[in-house]
């Protein structure tokens, strides 16, 4: 497993971020219960600003890792990824009366 996150922190470092999602992939592929894996599959995701990813990631590091702190922040991040305030029904705002 170290391999492929020293090689992940490589690819970011570089800014191949496909590269970094490709061995990040790969990781939770051969180890599917190692919540770091899937912690930092839900960072990149974040990163990315994609919203499933990030999501699945982060539930699927929880369900194995509950307790550790970062872990739960990563969920909550891409909870509220999940669900940005600009998609709320009162972000238009209210016509001002005159």
């Amino acid at each position: 497993m170290r391999p492929l996150f020293a090689g992940a922190a490589i690819a970011q470092r570089r800014g191949r971020e496909l590269e970094v999602r490709r061995l990040l992939l790969d990781a939770v592929r051969r180890e599917p219960s190692n919540a770091q894996a899937w912690l930092r599959l839900a960072i990149d995701a974040l990163g990315l600003v994609d919203r499933t990813g990030a999501e699945a990631a982060a539930r699927r590091a929880l369900a194995l890792d509950p307790r550790n702190p970062e872990t739960l922040r990563a969920a909550e991040s891409a909870v509220a990824l999940a669900a940005p305030p600009e998609d709320s029904p009162t972000a238009t705002g209210t016509p001002l009366a005159g």
